[in-house]
């Protein structure tokens, strides 16, 4: 298994010579995920710099999170819904330049839509997953959906049912204050599907990125159920700095 930190692609460029991603000492391996969510950053890349940063990461395992901010694959507005779809696939070139073999996406739900707008969204989203996961495939990048505001699975079945080789990724932090049922529940029911996960704490309230264990979330059964599940890769959305003076507390808490 591989434990990731994660960076905005801005920030790393601002000192790409110099830049490495937070080693974890000891037992975790080391990736990070590279954060992809401004898309003038990556606009404004040409390829050489890219492939620069690529070489940089040569050792480490390298994921991408994709563009998510005000995104919208199923719109009323198709203008809204066309730029949602290219700018993504946008990054998912980018994604490959930088040597990723995962990218992280959101499905961006409005949980307010009445249920005849809904049937017409996930119809429209549907359509918009498949050009997405079709691109990714052509790239040998896998795509994983992360659980954001869907407040109970009912989204994940039905996106289960549409197509069998949708992928997920497990955002343990967003559970807890976004949903109504609890990371290990998730775990369990889409247990085949999972091979990312992102790890951060909160109280409940907003979600917050705290270092594990500042929070009110009980890790445990999700660390348990790591210890003999096959998902790959676990990423810390946490400030690097926190990874730097918490390592000993969170390699405690995984080990």
């Amino acid at each position: 298994m591989i434990y990731s930190c994660y960076e905005k692609l801005g920030h790393i460029l601002k000192d790409i010579d110099n830049y490495l991603p937070f080693c974890f000492d000891g037992e975790l391996n080391s990736g990070v995920e590279i954060v992809l969510s401004d898309p003038s950053v990556f606009r404004s890349c040409n390829t050489d710099v890219l492939k620069k940063l690529l070489e940089r990461l040569a050792s480490f395992s390298v994921s991408t999170h994709l563009p998510f901010y005000d995104l919208n694959f199923s719109s009323p507005d198709p203008f809204i819904t066309k730029y949602s779809i290219n700018v993504v696939l946008e990054a998912l070139d980018v994604s490959f330049i930088l040597g990723a073999d995962t990218a992280v996406a959101h499905i961006n739900l409005n949980r307010m839509l009445p249920a005849k707008a809904f049937k017409k969204w996930f119809a429209g989203f549907i359509a918009a997953k498949k050009l997405v996961e079709e691109k990714a495939r052509e790239l040998e990048i896998k795509v994983v959906w992360e659980n954001t505001y869907e407040p109970d699975f009912l989204l994940f079945d039905m996106l289960i049912e549409e197509d069998d080789r949708t992928l997920l990724c497990l955002d343990v932090g967003h559970c807890n204050c976004f949903s109504r049922f609890k990371a290990i529940e998730f775990l369990e029911r889409y247990k085949e599907r999972i091979i990312h996960l992102h790890v951060h704490d909160n109280d409940g309230t907003e979600d917050s990125h705290l270092v594990p264990g500042e929070g009110n979330i009980d890790f445990r059964p999700v660390f348990q159920f790591l210890k003999k599940s096959e998902i790959k890769t676990v990423v810390f959305e946490i400030e690097k700095r926190d990874c730097v003076v918490s390592q000993d507390k969170i390699k405690k808490m995984f080990n």
